[in-house]
């Protein structure tokens, strides 16, 4: 009867724990990540991504409102959470992420060699280090920053009807007690369009406008 019990209680444990899907992952390769089971069409919903745990300075990420763009740059394994709020700042939605990142897989090339001065031209070319290119930075464009969300739904919606890209994005800082919702717009490559956003913008709505780097 007591081992009846305690299998009971193993399953009740074991059904509760939370059901961790890994998905593989290539190192160097950006990849994007939604919800899984949070579809709703409604711009009204506040996604709250936090940054991927994991190895430090393992992954470079963006945050695009209810997706997030991740990029591995060393193997390991990452998690990264997600809640969704309503305008009632009530937590409605949480997710997992889990990520194993595995290393791209290095192709081998024969080659051959008709004579012994060819060794020594093929070792040093293989000595020579290759140009790493860098991914490119990416900008946005602060509008504003509420201490209200319902303020920040109706700038975001203000824009978006005036043709603008916009969303929100929520900042804590727990140290101060501070929260914020920042209305920003686009994810530029070309910061001289981001620049020229910016000055259209800050004609029609003042000064306090900035451009802010993202990656």
């Amino acid at each position: 009867m007591n081992l009846i019990k305690i299998f009971f209680i193993m399953l009740v444990i074991v059904s509760c724990q939370e059901k961790q899907i890994w998905q593989e992952i290539k190192v160097g390769k950006t990849i994007k990540i939604e919800s899984n089971s949070f579809n709703l069409e409604n711009n009204n919903y506040i996604y709250n991504w936090s940054k991927p745990i994991g190895a430090d300075g393992g992954v470079e990420y963006i945050i695009q409102h209810d997706k997030i763009l991740i990029t591995a740059k060393t193997p390991g394994e990452y998690k990264i959470e997600l809640s969704i709020e309503n305008l009632s700042n009530k937590i409605i939605h949480k997710e997992s992420f889990f990520l194993n990142a595995i290393p791209e897989t290095n192709k081998i090339e024969t080659q051959s060699i008709k004579n012994p001065n060819d060794i020594d031209a093929a070792s040093k070319k293989s000595d020579t280090p290759k140009k790493i290119i860098k991914s490119k930075t990416r900008y946005t464009i602060q509008v504003a920053s509420w201490p209200n969300l319902d303020q920040a739904v109706q700038d975001k919606e203000k824009l978006i009807s005036d043709g603008y890209d916009a969303y929100i994005e929520k900042y804590t800082n727990e140290e101060k007690n501070i929260i914020r919702w920042r209305v920003r717009i686009g994810n530029f490559e070309d910061k001289n369009l981001a620049s020229k956003i910016k000055k259209e913008l800050s004609n029609k709505r003042g000064k306090d406008i900035w451009i802010d780097k993202i990656k």
